[in-house]
């Protein structure tokens, strides 16, 4: 029922964009709907001052333009609706961990892979790469230093809610994607459970793109590991040398520990056993083998074996239409049972259902692309996008080694941004909610000495859950996954988690997290949200107030990726408002209920006063603000040594009473 809403609702996003613009003084409706579906990202120059060569190389794949075409959070809900005109029709699911990797890995190494390798594949498959699920149970790794691990049930239950509702909004076939075996035991069951109960057919896939075949590690001269692969997919996602080839000074360290030797032989025996990891080596092992050419060299092979992989769109496909022949057929049925036990008449095979070329690339969609590298002037970026700073300050980046240092040096505060993906005008980026609270954490960590986690980009929408773009999950299932993680944030040694929410209905549910997580373990974590502090104050800077326009071009460079959110639109477009069923009873003290918004421009205007640099300006005032609030952790620390003081002698218990004397 969702899923047949939700594509009248498309057609109706289309026909209420369309027809507002067009009361639009002096608006061309033609060039305005061209101009959000293909935005052109302004020129990156170096300054005058920049030194020659001081560049970062990215990978091709990670240009503004190509970004915009296959990475979802990069697009807006036109540019979506566009794919869907043209034929396409799949969305592709990374799915990974937080966990340690090793003294030296990026604690989000299977995440990072695993988004590489489906932006490597979506641009094959003319299909469109979504945030990754990066919170999930990890089992080996659980008790490491930076690992952040939730039960199998929590994973399960919140990335079903997540596939129901790519599903639901116009996606005939989705891929979950993992980078090896780590969702081995959840994902089969995950997608055979979504069949059986809603009808839908997406797959699980574990696709390696570098594996360490004779023949590739004759090409690389070495065996292919997990090093390599997220030292090429972070140059793939556009974050070259966070972790670079050389920045290792140390002997090859590639012997795996006693424990796992023996775990190693149960497993050839077909043992299963609880997964345990004795040496950090065992996950990741040590090698200096790595040089600068190899990045590329592996990037190519990747690049190749994608390529392999281009007719896998025709054979899903096919898949889906052989299995809903097979449920038609019904030969378990008591009236076509014996059709099916009688000899066939003529000779027949397994698999010779009637062939179709549905599924094919749409016509114009996959052409040969230019994969010299992408240069972005160093000058473009804020200090907080520099290589250093992400090492420093986003654990997505950091290794195992680099949390347990911080928390050593009693630097025990965690931020956990969660967003939205959501529609936001017909202009705005689907992930502008998580940005904004990517970005915004990551200005603020610089000041509390604190750690900024990965994202949660899935949550309750509310209001735009059936716009073209929205992915929305039940107000319940937010609750469940986000408390998940900040429970998994304490386990792992953070004694003052932050939700950082940038997302209305999210302020509410992260209350709800932070009491329903100290009424179960007597913890604390405090929720955040910091739009609604500096709105007004914006305009004496910018001459124009706050608004999530500046906020993403703002948020995309201090996330090092400066031009992929394009602005100077020509002019305004203001919200339309229309009368909302119940409007009046907000009057009479209502404070919930159901609404839906009626146009796109109703969460996100169209301004003309946003220009491109306006961002320098704002990004100085967030590092202003956040000094504002520098003493914040210490404040947070006094709650929690007060907190204690209550729990040792708790006032609420009659033994403790002590009564007000009377006057």
């Amino acid at each position: 029922m969702l899923a047949k809403i939700n594509s009248s609702m498309n057609l109706w996003v289309a026909a209420a964009v369309c027809v507002y613009c067009s009361t639009c003084k002096g608006a061309d409706l033609t060039e305005l709907m061209r101009r959000w579906e293909n935005p052109k990202s302004p020129y990156l120059a170096a300054t005058d001052q920049e030194p020659s060569g001081a560049y970062l190389r990215v990978a091709a794949e990670a240009s503004p333009d190509r970004m915009r075409k296959v990475r979802a959070e990069y697009m807006n809900s036109s540019q979506l609706m566009a794919y869907f005109r043209s034929g396409g029709d799949m969305a592709i699911l990374p799915l990974g961990s937080v966990e340690m990797h090793g003294s030296h890995g990026p604690l989000t190494t299977k995440t990072l892979i695993a988004h590489a390798t489906a932006i490597l594949l979506a641009e094959q498959w003319n299909a469109l790469v979504f945030p990754p699920i990066r919170y999930s149970y990890v089992g080996a790794t659980e008790r490491w230093p930076g690992t952040v691990s939730i039960s199998i049930e929590d994973t399960i239950a919140y990335t079903r809610a997540v596939v129901e509702s790519i599903l639901a909004g116009g996606f005939k076939r989705l891929v979950l994607l993992a980078a090896d075996d780590s969702f081995k035991i959840h994902g089969p069951f995950l997608v055979n459970s979504i069949h059986r109960q809603l009808g839908e057919l997406p797959l699980y896939c574990e696709i390696n793109l570098l594996p360490n075949s004779e023949e590739i590690a004759e090409e690389l001269g070495y065996e292919a590991a997990d090093d390599i692969r997220v030292m090429a997919a972070l140059k793939i996602l556009g974050h070259p040398n966070v972790l670079k080839p050389g920045q290792l000074k140390c002997e090859n360290t590639t012997a795996v520990s006693e424990f796992a030797r023996i775990c190693g032989k149960l497993r050839e025996a077909d043992v299963r056993v609880p997964p345990v990891l004795e040496a950090a080596v065992d996950r990741m092992p040590l090698r200096d083998v790595i040089t600068k050419t190899d990045v590329d060299k592996a990037i190519a092979i990747m690049r190749r074996e994608a390529k392999k992989r281009e007719k896998f769109p025709v054979h899903f496909a096919q898949y889906q239409k052989d299995v809903r022949s097979q449920l038609e057929s019904g030969p378990w049925s008591i009236e076509n049972y014996p059709k099916f036990v009688e000899p066939p008449k003529t000779e027949t095979k397994a698999g010779t259902f009637e062939r179709t070329t549905q599924g094919e690339h749409p016509a114009g969609q996959i052409v040969e692309k230019d994969n010299t590298d992408y240069q972005i002037p160093l000058s473009s970026l804020p200090v907080e996008a520099t290589p250093e700073q992400k090492r420093q300050l986003r654990a997505e980046f950091m290794s195992a080694a680099q949390i347990a240092e911080k928390l050593k040096r009693g630097e025990d505060m965690a931020i956990l941004p969660v967003g939205a993906f959501e529609m936001h005008g017909p202009h705005g980026l689907l992930d502008t909610d998580t940005i904004q609270a990517y970005c915004w954490a990551i200005v603020l960590a610089s000041q509390w000495k604190a750690v900024v986690m990965p994202p949660i980009h899935y949550v309750h929408t509310g209001a735009t859950e059936f716009w073209a773009g929205t992915v929305s999950v039940s107000a319940e299932a937010t609750v469940r996954y986000v408390r998940a993680v900040a429970a998994g944030l304490l386990d792992a040694g953070f004694k003052r988690v932050v939700l950082l929410w940038f997302h209305y209905p999210g302020l509410l549910m992260g209350q709800q997290v932070a009491r329903d997580l100290h009424r179960q373990r007597g913890s604390a974590v405090f929720a955040l949200g910091f739009e609604f502090f500096f709105a007004s104050e914006t305009g004496q800077r910018l001459g124009y107030r706050y608004g999530e326009d500046i906020g993403t071009l703002a948020g995309v460079k201090i996330l090092g990726h400066p031009g992929v959110f394009v602005v100077d639109e020509p002019e305004d477009i203001p919200g339309k408002w229309d009368a909302q069923p119940g409007w009046q009873l907000r009057k009479m003290g209502v404070a919930g209920r159901a609404w839906y918004m009626t146009h796109s421009t109703q969460h996100l205007h169209v301004r003309s006063c946003v220009k491109s640099g306006d961002e320098d300006k704002l990004i100085d005032f967030l590092r202003e603000v956040s000094k504002r609030h520098a003493n914040l952790p210490e404040v947070m620390t006094e709650y929690l040594a007060e907190l204690k003081k209550l729990k040792k002698r708790p006032p609420w218990k009659w033994e403790n009473w002590e009564m007000p004397a009377s006057k």
